[in-house]
């Protein structure tokens, strides 16, 4: 017969509960008042090296205190339709900013990264946008004889 029990950390320090996870009141397992249980409630002994039965501990329920009632904002306005069509538009077809004025900027062979940078200070995309549409950034700046170093 496999039997399956588990020894864990109560919250009262030095005490213990074994508990018969698996046919767990047919292991033969009682309580103080010999009734059958699945929990037993365990301490190390402090005369010997034993075990130690205790009760269970008392668990005192108070009541919430009541909480103190908070003025609630105004609810925001719901946003119409169109309204959110737009929005989702837009997040779905980020561009980068200004690439003209981007490609304008680049006077000298720069690396990839320095193209990155300078593309984040000058208000024109993160480095995200420009590794996203790097093809076209890249066209733009064959096409108009400034080239980038690659490393």
């Amino acid at each position: 017969m496999l039997v399956i029990n588990l020894l864990s950390t109560a919250k009262d320090e030095g005490r213990f509960v074994l508990r018969m996870a698996k046919r767990n009141k047919r292991t033969g397992a009682i309580d103080l008042d010999d009734n059958r249980t699945s929990l037993v409630h365990l301490k190390h002994a402090e005369d010997s090296i034993l075990w130690e039965q205790t009760p269970a501990p008392m668990v005192v329920v108070t009541e919430p205190k009541p909480k103190a009632k908070r003025k609630q904002a105004a609810p925001k306005p719901k946003l119409t339709k169109k309204q959110v069509a737009q929005t989702r538009s837009k997040a779905s077809t980020k561009q980068i900013e200004n690439l003209d004025g981007l490609i304008a900027k680049i006077i000298e062979p720069m690396t990839k990264s320095e193209i990155y940078k300078l593309a984040e200070e000058g208000g024109h995309g993160s480095a995200y946008l420009l590794r996203k549409h790097w093809k076209t950034v890249e066209e733009r700046l064959v096409k108009n004889k400034k080239q980038y170093q690659q490393l």
